[in-house]
């Protein structure tokens, strides 16, 4: 075994997964999955319209091409692919994660307390996300695998292959794109374009394999039907097919906290429209330049001074999961299963002694255990989900992991080359 493929460790992390997800994915009701992207590969293979507010079915028809497979299986040989999918994308999640944040993949009983304390202290963070993705057949987690998995082939100097895996999950969720921008910015232009080919061609495949009628481009459709709302002044920021209290990002919580009061009736809380609420056009420029601001803040640290360092770099992907998070249109509770890597970045340098990250970790950690229903209460959780405990818990870890690359990785430590010379880096940015 050599610390590049470490196949005991995630033989034993995959068999682990298949037997945590067997519950979610195997007995539980119908979800998502198949209710939503399944009957879209149907009407896609029929050639009709794939798009469906009713079902909501609101993602770029490359989402109902993927779908096409569990279509044409039985029901049951469906399910065990969906099992069998999550567990492969939960491997790659969280040994790439673990892994990118500098952590080993070794047996932990050789670990020091220090490297097991910040395992757990990250895991915390995110890890109930991960089973909203799973329990609620969404697909966050396996293009969360794309993502994860495309910045690790990118900091081993592959830059081409890892702009297009993560242009895979751009592809059926846009959010990704925000790669292309701080790829760009750091001056890794091939993965930037490979995130934008990438995402735009492969949703032209569904046209070539399953053309309709009148021979519309489904991409354009989509973006004419679904986009419109995002730039639209007379539409509140965070609308996006889904009820207010739904949407954790900070146009979700700038529509929530402005426009709207939690309250309830026969034990049932829900949200009625206030009387004083802010116009959608003042709120939109507030979450433009507050989205605006936490772009420069990030965009200062990677430009500070460039480095291949692995903690450094994780640092800056961390940023990127986190705005992609706070900064799109909608991000349900399944969205911040990637939240796992920049918790493990903050929470390992954390572990090398600063006061300041061990709060933020600790703080991140209490916010994730926080979003549980099941320890806190009805009543606790959808009060503190209204008032921002999700994205609150997402900024602190941008925080730390702005702290961490402003420290050029927050520890002392060799880049990827020097530490695992099985792995080929690309040559240094130079700055």
């Amino acid at each position: 075994m050599t610390a590049a493929l470490p196949v005991r460790p995630l033989g034993i992390l995959f068999l682990g997964l298949l037997a945590v997800f067997a519950a979610p994915c195997l007995l539980r009701k119908a979800g998502d999955w198949e209710k939503v992207y399944v009957p879209a590969a149907e009407r896609l293979r029929a050639g009709g319209d794939v798009f469906d507010e009713r079902t909501g079915f609101i993602y770029p028809p490359v989402a109902a091409l993927a779908a096409v497979p569990a279509s044409v299986l039985p029901h049951s040989a469906g399910r065990s692919l969906w099992w069998v999918a999550n567990a492969v994308a939960g491997v790659v999640v969280f040994a790439g994660a673990w892994r990118l944040a500098g952590g080993p993949l070794t047996d932990p009983r050789t670990w020091p307390r220090t490297e097991i304390a910040a395992f757990w202290l990250g895991l915390l963070a995110a890890v109930g996300f991960t089973f909203d993705a799973v329990s609620n057949q969404q697909t966050d987690l396996i293009l969360a695998a794309f993502a994860v998995g495309g910045c690790w082939l990118v900091h081993s100097g592959r830059d081409t292959a890892g702009g297009g895996c993560i242009g895979l999950a751009a592809a059926a969720k846009c959010t990704p794109l925000l790669f292309a921008a701080y790829f760009a910015w750091t001056g890794r232009w091939r993965a930037a374009a490979a995130v934008v080919g990438v995402a735009v061609g492969v949703n032209l495949l569904p046209d070539i394999l399953y053309p309709t009628a009148d021979g519309h481009a489904r991409l354009g459709e989509w973006a004419t039907r679904f986009l419109g709302s995002v730039s639209n002044p007379k539409v509140d920021p965070g609308v996006w097919y889904s009820g207010v209290q739904f949407n954790h990002s900070l146009a979700g919580l700038s529509n929530r906290l402005f426009t709207a009061d939690l309250t309830s009736l026969n034990g049932v809380r829900f949200p009625v429209p206030r009387a004083d609420r802010v116009g959608p056009a003042t709120l939109k420029l507030g979450v433009l330049a507050a989205g605006c601001g936490l772009a420069a803040l990030a965009g200062v640290a990677a430009w500070r001074r460039r480095t291949d360092v692995r903690p450094a770099f994780a640092a800056e992907v961390g940023m990127a999961f986190a705005l992609m998070l706070l900064l799109s249109p909608m991000s349900s509770k399944p969205h911040f299963c990637t939240l796992i890597l920049p918790a493990w970045v903050v929470a390992r340098a954390a572990a090398n002694g600063s006061l300041m990250l061990r709060g933020i970790a600790v703080g991140a950690a209490a916010c994730g255990l926080a979003a549980n229903k099941d320890l806190v209460g009805a009543r606790v959780y959808d009060t503190i989900l209204w008032y921002g405990l999700i994205p609150a818990g997402t900024a602190l870890l941008f925080a730390g992991c702005w702290l961490v690359r402003w420290r050029d990785g927050g520890m002392a430590a060799e880049p990827i080359a020097a530490a695992e010379p099985s792995i080929r880096v690309g040559a240094r940015r130079a700055a």
